[in-house]
């Protein structure tokens, strides 16, 4: 076995590194799509971020419960993720969350 490891390890080492820009181009494309939440989805994620409830966001903002709920659907949807829950947890970790500017 340590021969043939020996034999082919040029072989391996291609595969390695095959596999590794395949990840990070898979991974760059996934934080791409991220980088297109709209800045009223991002801003909807803080506060629901901040334990705001989809009614606290609406009178925060201005807005309808509905139109708060319609933003956290299409976040959902950008992200590819389950739920509100897990959009906030991607965002977090992609640091896509910023407070709003007063």
């Amino acid at each position: 076995m340590r021969q043939l490891m020996e034999d082919e390890r040029a072989s391996l080492q291609m595969v390695l590194v095959d596999t590794h820009q395949h990840t990070l181009a898979l991974a760059s494309a996934e934080a791409s799509r991220t980088d297109r939440l709209s800045p009223r989805e991002a801003e909807i994620l803080y506060w629901a971020s901040q334990g705001k409830t989809y009614h606290e966001i609406a009178l925060i903002l201005g807005i309808k419960t509905g139109t708060v709920k319609f933003h956290i659907g299409n976040a959902v949807r950008k992200l590819g993720v389950a739920n509100a829950k897990h959009a906030i947890r991607r965002c977090l970790e992609r640091q896509l969350l910023a407070p709003p500017e007063a």
